[in-house]
C-alpha cells in the first residue's frame, strides 16, 4: 500500500496528469466521451444496461451538461463534480429537458447523497476499476498504455482524497495549515489544492445546510427574507457564506450575515443601491455606522488588535468592497485551533445568525 508522498511522485512524474491540470473537469469529462467514441462499449464504465452498439450521439457541454450519450433514442446524462457536489435540483432540471432520458450518472470524488431517481454516483476509483477490466481487453491496443495511464491518474487522485479527507474531516482549511502540514503543501506544489479547499468549502456548506439551515429559516417571520448557504473559492483562499436576503435580485437588496473566508470570521452587511445613499461622502461608513448601532459592529482600537474580544489582524476600523450597485462592509476576528471544526463553527454561526435575524426585525420594522 502506498503512502500519500508516493502517491504525490506518482502524479507528478505522469504526463496524463500533467495534460489534465489545464481544466480539472473538463479534462476528465473530454477523455471520457474520446474513450467511448474510440470504443463504445467503454459507455458501460457509466451505464451497465446502456445499449453501447447502438449509440449514435456523444455531446460535450451540452445545455450545461457535461457529457450527452444518445443510444438506441434514449438520452443518458454524465454530470462530473470533482470540485464541488451537485443539488438534486439541478439534475433533475437537466433530465427534465429530455423527453428520453433514460437514466443519468454522477461522477465525482465523494459520494453524493440525495441521488434522484434514475441517477447513480460513480466514484473516481469506481470508474478507474472499470476501464481498467475493459481496457485489459484489447492489451494489443496501440492506446492501451496511455489509457492505462489515466486509470493510474485518477485511482491516486482518489487515494489522495480519502486520505485527506480522513486528515481533515469536518474541519475547515485555512492557510495557516499549509504552514506546518506536508501533505497540504505537497497538493500546492501539484497544483491540485484548490480542488480539495473547494470540496472543504462545499462540504461545510452542506453541513450548515442539514445542520442548522432549517432552524435559523425559522428565525425570520417575512416571506420577502430568505436565508441563503453558499460556499466559493477566490484568492486562493475558501469561503463560505451564510446570510439573511431582503428583496433578493433587486436594488433594493440588503443583507446581513457570517462570512468566512480562510481564517477570518466575518460579521457582513450589504446594502444596494436602492437601499442606500451612494451621493454621501463616504457611504461605506454610513453602513458602518448603522450597523454599528444595532450593535452587530464595534468600534475598533488598532492598538488592542481585538473584535468581539478575539483576535484580529484588521487594519482599519472595517473592511471594505463595493461596486457601483452595492457596498459590502465587514469586521473579523481570526479562527485558529480547534475553532475551525465544523461542528463548532455551526454552532458560533447559529448563535451569530439568531443575532442577525434580530436586527432583520428590527429593519423590517
Amino acid at each position: 500500500k502506498m503512502n500519500y508522498n508516493q502517491f504525490f511522485n506518482e502524479l507528478k512524474k505522469s504526463p496524463v496528469f500533467a495534460i489534465s491540470l489545464s481544466s480539472k473537469e473538463l479534462f476528465h469529462s473530454n477523455f471520457w466521451a474520446w474513450l467511448i467514441e474510440y470504443n463504445k462499449e467503454f459507455a458501460k464504465v457509466f451505464f451497465n444496461d446502456i445499449d453501447y452498439q447502438n449509440i449514435t450521439t456523444i455531446y460535450r457541454e451540452e445545455k450545461h451538461r457535461d457529457l450527452t450519450i444518445i443510444a438506441g433514442g434514449e438520452v443518458f446524462i454524465i454530470e462530473n463534480k470533482i470540485k464541488s457536489l451537485p443539488s438534486s435540483e439541478q439534475l433533475i432540471r437537466y433530465q427534465s429537458r429530455e423527453r428520453h432520458f433514460r437514466k443519468g450518472c454522477i461522477t465525482g470524488l465523494v459520494k453524493f447523497d440525495n441521488v434522484p431517481t434514475d441517477w447513480n454516483f460513480i466514484s473516481y476509483g469506481q470508474i478507474g476499476n472499470s476501464i481498467r477490466n475493459i481496457n485489459n481487453m484489447f492489451r494489443s491496443d496501440k492506446w492501451y498504455f496511455l489509457i492505462d495511464e489515466y486509470v493510474n491518474v485518477i485511482k491516486h487522485i482518489e487515494s489522495l482524497f480519502i486520505e485527506f479527507n480522513e486528515q481533515y474531516k469536518n474541519r475547515f482549511i485555512c492557510f495557516e495549515e499549509y504552514k506546518k502540514d506536508p501533505m497540504l503543501s505537497e497538493l500546492e506544489s501539484i497544483r491540485f489544492a484548490d480542488v480539495f479547499k473547494k470540496y472543504n468549502a462545499n462540504s461545510f456548506a452542506s453541513y450548515l445546510t442539514n445542520k442548522i439551515k432549517v432552524e435559523l429559516e425559522n428565525l425570520v417571520n417575512n416571506e420577502q427574507i430568505k436565508l441563503d448557504i453558499s460556499s466559493g473559492y477566490t484568492n486562493k483562499s475558501s469561503l463560505v457564506d451564510i446570510r439573511y436576503i431582503k428583496n433578493k435580485d433587486t436594488q433594493n437588496q440588503f443583507c446581513i450575515g457570517i462570512q468566512i473566508q480562510d481564517s477570518q470570521y466575518r460579521f457582513h452587511v450589504e446594502r444596494h443601491k436602492g437601499t442606500l445613499d451612494f451621493g454621501v461622502k463616504n457611504p461605506s461608513g454610513c453602513l458602518f455606522n448603522e450597523f454599528l448601532a444595532y450593535g452587530w459592529f464595534e468600534s475598533y482600537d488598532r492598538s488592542k488588535k481585538l473584535f468581539k474580544n478575539r483576535q484580529t489582524s484588521m487594519r482599519e476600523s472595517y473592511c471594505t468592497y463595493s461596486s457601483e450597485s452595492y457596498k459590502f462592509v465587514y469586521q473579523y476576528y481570526n479562527l485558529i485551533g480547534d475553532e475551525l471544526n465544523f461542528e463548532r463553527l455551526a454552532s458560533q454561526i447559529k448563535e451569530d445568525m439568531t443575532k442577525a435575524a434580530n436586527i432583520m426585525e428590527k429593519i423590517d420594522k
